[in-house]
């Protein structure tokens, strides 16, 4: 489960928009989260996080509100994962997600979470489309915890 105490900032990143309806899930089933958006992802209604100044004064406003800030990154697409590294790093999270659509080839997920987990400290995966695919336990083979799956907590590190 990510963190969820009053200031953390937890990150997610995701290929397109998956981190969103993931931060979304995970907001509505810690109580409320304040779900801000960053990289090249933007979305009506949420504001979006640039950088460490950024994420500072999103920490502050969720102490301000007893709240805890998730961050949906879009990295784009898998082949701008090294580009955006320094764009995540920036954000000095407390918690770092990888959101890993199980449909997609294991090797092509593999290629741009390497990538991230090379030079970040990635806490857990969270799982998208497990239930639209017939072989969601590709996921396990990237070697990171999986913490969420679809719309809710996994309840094993492993589908």
């Amino acid at each position: 489960m990510p963190l969820s105490g009053t200031g953390d900032l937890v990150v997610l990143v995701g290929l397109d928009d998956d981190a969103l309806d993931t931060a979304l899930a995970m907001s509505t089933a810690t109580g409320g989260a304040d779900v801000r958006t960053a990289g090249k992802l933007s979305a009506y209604g949420h504001l979006h996080v640039e950088g460490r100044q950024g994420a500072t004064a999103a920490r502050a406003h969720a102490v301000m509100t007893d709240q805890t800030v998730l961050v949906a990154f879009g990295l784009g697409k898998a082949r701008d994962a090294l580009a955006r590294l320094q764009s995540v790093a920036a954000l000095s999270a407390d918690q770092l997600w990888v959101v890993v659509d199980a449909g997609r080839k294991q090797e092509d997920s593999a290629r741009w979470v390497g990538v991230l987990a090379a030079q970040l400290d990635v806490t857990a995966v969270a799982v998208v489309g497990a239930a639209e695919t017939a072989t969601p336990e590709t996921v396990n083979t990237l070697g990171l915890p999986v913490g969420w799956i679809d719309s809710g907590q996994a309840r094993s590190a492993r589908i």
